[in-house]
């Protein structure tokens, strides 16, 4: 099964990576396919919210299919109970219509010959008329949208994990269903921490994001309806996985307790092992620069890094054994010369990623920091580190 995820020109790609790496982080029989198609909004495609905190819910109809109730989601409805702390009320909002949003989706099926039975979902920081967390195109095609923007006020943490819980979670739920009927019945009102929670109320998404489950009635279902077993079992996964992320990224604000690293195999795979696992995905060169400050507690200043060159190369050489000798020696020396760029450069590209994976707080420990005239080190404690980065 292949779902293709698609974004709108404001979610940065910092973002998207960082979700298109959540997505893919359990593998399987789905697969979540990025693309580098941008679907452009017209200055005329839009209205404008105003007095947001005095907007009413919708209830929303449509032929031949009744949806009675809408899920208010883009701002909460009592900012001085739900709203996290940094966030604050916007004056306005740019919304777009369902048909709008769908249309995007559909440019990309026609340019791409996309198939049917594929999924096309549209990620954006956009607002909608209807005011969902995410909708499912009426007419019965395979597409949908999710809404990345607001979700500072009802989680801690980053956009990227309510996102692809409702990307997996809206593949899922098609599979359950034969037509958006059937889907509106499914929904439950009462939350019950069930992927299938309505969430009128919007504090009430954190209840499925920190479950992370099925309710009895959606599994049984699911038997019944006979759905792939596969899927099912790489959804929950990655729901889990995320569940256990948001859990324990809100438990580091008390606790202070890093996450232990493990090296695995000989690609040297580096994973966050209290993180659901989540593995740091760096190239060899990369790579090359982690493992060889990893290699020094007490840190490396860049003016002495040349003196270093060939613990470098010897690195590089075994996470890359397809270069050829003059390529491993052209990319060692440009790391140890203290005069170029390579070196901060793949330093800053290392700091991004964990970053994107662990979120600023957890990754001060984990990131090759120092002053500029100083060492630079990684500040984490080796014993919290499992395998050989030699």
């Amino acid at each position: 099964m292949r779902v293709h995820v698609l974004k709108s020109e404001e979610v940065s790609t910092e973002r998207y990576h960082a979700l298109m790496h959540l997505l893919n982080s359990t593998g399987g029989s789905v697969k979540y396919i990025p693309s580098e198609y941008i679907p452009s909004f017209e200055d005329d495609e839009f209205d404008t919210w105003y007095d947001l905190k005095g907007r009413a819910q919708i209830n929303v109809e449509f032929p031949d299919i009744q949806l009675e109730h809408s899920i208010s989601y883009s701002m909460p409805s009592k900012m001085s109970k739900d709203c996290k702390k940094g966030y604050s009320m916007p004056e306005q909002l740019d919304v777009y219509s369902w048909k709008t949003l769908f249309s995007k989706c559909e440019q990309y099926r026609r340019d791409g010959d996309i198939g049917d039975d594929e999924f096309v979902v549209l990620v954006t920081d956009k607002g909608n008329e209807n005011n969902w967390f995410t909708g499912p195109d009426l007419t019965g095609k395979r597409n949908f949208f999710v809404q990345s923007s607001g979700w500072g006020f009802f989680i801690d943490g980053e956009s990227k994990y309510p996102v692809a819980y409702h990307i997996a979670s809206g593949v899922l739920r098609y599979s359950m269903v034969n037509n958006l009927n059937e889907m509106s019945k499914i929904m439950h009102q009462k939350p019950r921490g069930c992927m299938n929670d309505f969430c009128l109320e919007k504090t009430d998404v954190t209840l499925k994001l920190r479950t992370g489950d099925i309710c009895p009635d959606c599994l049984k279902l699911m038997t019944e309806r006979k759905v792939n077993p596969a899927i099912m079992s790489q959804i929950f996964q990655l729901m889990e996985s995320i569940r256990t992320q948001i859990l324990y990224r809100e438990r580091f604000e008390v606790t202070k307790e890093v996450s232990r690293l493990q090296i695995v195999g000989p690609k040297k795979r580096i994973y966050f092992v209290d993180f659901a696992n989540a593995e740091l995905r760096l190239t060899p060169l990369e790579k090359t620069v982690y493992f060889f400050f990893l290699n020094h507690l007490e840190g490396v200043a860049f003016t002495s890094v040349q003196d270093h060159y060939q613990e470098i190369r010897d690195i590089y050489e075994r996470l890359a054994p397809t270069k050829t000798k003059e390529e491993i020696e052209q990319s060692a020396r440009a790391l140890c010369d203290p005069l170029g760029a390579s070196l901060s450069e793949k330093i800053s590209k290392i700091r991004s990623k964990v970053i994107q994976l662990v979120g600023h707080k957890m990754a001060e420990y984990y990131i090759i920091s120092g002053e500029n005239s100083g060492p630079r080190k990684i500040g984490l404690d080796r014993s919290q580190v499992a395998g050989e980065s030699n």
